[in-house]
């Protein structure tokens, strides 16, 4: 048995258990954490939270079961993206042009 929350995901509702939201939690921390010094980073926080939110409505809408778990959130991490390796080309590109 486990224990499940309702979280506000990009301004909709979800049903999520206590380990996805956890780790959910830890990724868009991590993004933010790499963004924290970028102009419009909290934007751009705010639109990886909307897309995730998308992500797991489309997902949701076929499962029998409309709850988030950490299945669901590796699924989501990997087709986004690790933080570190999405912001890291950019701070590449920032180094090479300045």
């Amino acid at each position: 048995m486990k224990k499940t929350i309702t979280v506000n995901l990009g301004g909709r509702a979800f049903q999520i258990t206590e380990d996805a939201y956890a780790q959910l939690s830890d990724y868009l921390s991590s993004i933010a954490d790499c963004l924290k010094n970028h102009e419009g980073g909290e934007e751009i926080v705010a639109d990886i939270e909307s897309r995730i939110s998308e992500l797991c409505e489309e997902r949701l809408q076929h499962n029998a079961i409309k709850i988030i778990d950490c299945a669901l959130v590796n699924d989501i991490v990997r087709r986004i993206g690790n933080p570190e390796n999405m912001f890291a080309m950019n701070d590449d590109a920032g180094e090479t042009a300045g």
